[in-house]
């Protein structure tokens, strides 16, 4: 599970670079209001997030990482502008709100950023604390982030959760099949707050795993034969239109591939019911089936479901399954047993 980070004004090491066009005003941390509002209105985000992870402006970061280099390389980041050189190794903001995320009468500064030049945007930085030393915390959260979508009020008592994603998976299709883990906002710490929403996770997570299980169960799908090659869900599968033939060299996946298709959403499924209802006995029926498979694809989703299951049958499977052959099943299997505190390296 991803897990939380709180840091403090030297820890990271990296350049900010701005998506969207910004003034170049400059804004310093003494001269934030309490509730944000003077930074969000002067659109100096870029500049007072960068001097607040790194304790420094851009310009004082850069002559520090130039001086740091060997000589034969301080002219490539000499010659370079100050924005050229946050674009090769920066960070990047996505978006903003300003809000009062837990009824305290003051407001917290809620960005979207991506760290180290990936313009990936997969953190959550929530700005707290008195203007004069502001403090900020990070939560790691995987793409797509729309804080309109993920700063949102769950049981209607007016103060917000923050909701992150994880990718538990990627589909055999390659579709990113995304947990939502809730925290919520206390003084000045994000605290995970998953078993707190039972509605949330039957109405929003489950709901929408168990539309896609629908589509799958409901849908034909064909995969491409290429001479010498084997077959791959991944690259060669695709969906068949009611009524649509297949061509000389296609074939109709198995119901074992089919299965594949659907394991990612079983298992958000089967994660998101436990909270909702408190048990999940197919759960342990099909990942008992997957552990069986001869497919590495559905080992490796019974490893991830027997993680969030306990019990000594739970161990048992974990145990069988952390001696695979297969490097990604045996993987996942160990770093459960770990987790649990009862691994044994086989």
């Amino acid at each position: 599970m991803r897990h939380l980070k709180v840091v403090g004004l030297k820890l990271l090491l990296g350049a900010l670079v701005l998506i969207a066009a910004m003034p170049k005003a400059g804004f310093s941390a003494q001269a934030v209001q309490s509730d944000w509002a003077q930074l969000a209105s002067t659109g100096a985000v870029q500049q007072f997030l960068f001097q607040l992870i790194h304790g420094m402006d851009l310009p004082t970061y850069k002559a520090q990482f130039i001086a740091a280099l060997p000589a034969q390389e301080r002219p490539r980041y000499n010659a370079m502008t100050n924005e050229d050189f946050n674009r090769i190794d920066g960070v990047i903001v996505g978006g903003y709100r300003v809000v009062d995320l837990d009824r305290d009468g003051k407001s917290e500064f809620v960005a979207v950023i991506g760290q180290g030049g990936r313009q990936l945007l997969n953190t959550l930085v929530i700005v707290h604390g008195p203007a004069s030393n502001p403090k900020h915390t990070e939560l790691l959260s995987d793409p797509p982030n729309d804080l309109a979508k993920q700063i949102v009020d769950l049981d209607g008592n007016g103060a917000f959760e923050i909701v992150t994603h994880e990718a538990l998976r990627e589909d055999p299709m390659g579709r990113r099949a995304l947990w939502k883990s809730v925290w919520e906002w206390r003084g000045d710490k994000a605290m995970r707050a998953e078993g707190s929403h039972p509605k949330f996770y039957s109405e929003s997570v489950l709901a929408a795993a168990e539309t896609e299980l629908a589509k799958i169960r409901s849908k034909r799908f064909g995969i491409t034969i290429q001479p010498g090659r084997a077959p791959s869900l991944l690259t060669d599968c695709f969906e068949i239109s009611e009524g649509q033939n297949l061509a000389a060299n296609q074939r109709e996946i198995t119901e074992e591939e089919k299965e594949v298709l659907a394991s990612i959403f079983h298992l958000l499924a089967f994660r998101a019911r436990r909270l909702a209802t408190g048990s999940d006995s197919e759960a342990v029926q099909r990942a008992a089936q997957w552990a069986k498979s001869s497919r590495r694809e559905l080992r490796e989703s019974a490893a991830i479901a027997f993680e969030d299951l306990n019990g000594p049958e739970m161990q048992r499977w974990l145990d069988i399954l952390a001696g695979d052959k297969e490097p990604r099943v045996s993987g996942r299997a160990k770093a459960a047993l770990g987790k649990k505190g009862q691994g044994r390296e086989k």
